[in-house]
């Protein structure tokens, strides 16, 4: 099940998330949240793949075990870059298994 769904009509192909603790200031890097340092910005990418008729979705991190505010933002690039603009974006309570008391169903992106 996707914690995190997105509807896209243009027919993406490349669609990837940052997720981005909301408290810290810190993205996700594949095993860890880090303060953002350009060199390592595709080590932020988190795949979103396509789950059928335009719809995309993905799972929170596994690693990311600890209850936090998550921001997460969707971009458009197959190899991930500085300049990539998010198309959409949202916030969410993640209690580290699954999202938090108050969270209207899943972020869907806008």
């Amino acid at each position: 099940m996707a914690d995190v769904e997105y509807n896209s009509t243009t027919g993406r192909a490349n669609l990837y998330l940052r997720f981005k603790d909301l408290d810290t200031d810190e993205f996700w890097n594949g095993s860890a949240f880090e303060s953002w340092a350009n060199g390592n910005v595709a080590t932020y990418a988190v795949a979103f793949p396509e789950i059928g008729g335009g719809n995309y979705g993905t799972s929170v991190p596994a690693g990311i075990t600890a209850p936090r505010n998550l921001g997460v933002a969707v971009y458009d690039n197959a190899s991930p870059a500085i300049s990539d603009v998010s198309e959409a974006d949202g916030t969410f309570d993640w209690r580290g298994s699954k999202l938090g008391f108050g969270t209207a169903g899943k972020p869907n992106l806008i």
